[in-house]
């Protein structure tokens, strides 16, 4: 209860106390009189006051290139839009080898089939190798090998 009353009455005396401040205390006002103005003396002597002029825009398009809260001060590295292929959806149904090259028949996935040797491209994926096993494809660093389908999978 005495808290309360203390607030009630400590609250408005500030606010009187303050007004009564700010109403018996000068108006402060800066006249031009009252700076004092440096003076530069034109003798064709070197002069204590160096005048400087701000930058052009073009002379900071430099600064606005290197981002604020990045470590190294560098713009991000814009990385290229990688667009990404599908594996390959065909299956291996069959290898022929003879010395050195090969051909291998595909099923696709329409179910119809194709020769492939190696360089063919297939679905966006091209043949890199054909072995005993399966068919190697490559698409840029990618590479995958799709073996030989068994009867009856």
């Amino acid at each position: 209860m005495i808290f309360k009353t203390a607030i009630w009455i400590g609250f408005p005396l500030a606010i009187v106390g303050a007004a009564a401040l700010a109403w018996a205390a000068p108006p402060f006002v800066l006249r031009s009189e009252q700076i004092e103005m440096p003076t530069v003396a034109n003798d064709g002597a070197d002069s204590e006051i160096q005048i400087r002029t701000l930058p052009s825009r073009g002379a900071l398009a430099d600064y606005d290139q290197r981002p604020l809260f990045s470590p190294n001060r560098r713009p991000p590295v814009q990385e290229e839009e990688v667009r990404l292929i599908p594996p390959p959806t065909f299956d291996v149904v069959g290898v022929t080898i003879s010395g050195s090259r090969g051909v291998a028949v595909l099923q696709l996935a329409n179910n119809t089939q194709m020769r492939a040797r190696v360089g063919d491209e297939v679905e966006g994926w091209s043949v890199a190798n054909i072995g005993k096993t399966g068919v190697s494809m490559q698409h840029g660093a990618d590479v995958v090998e799709v073996k030989i389908r068994r009867l009856g999978e």
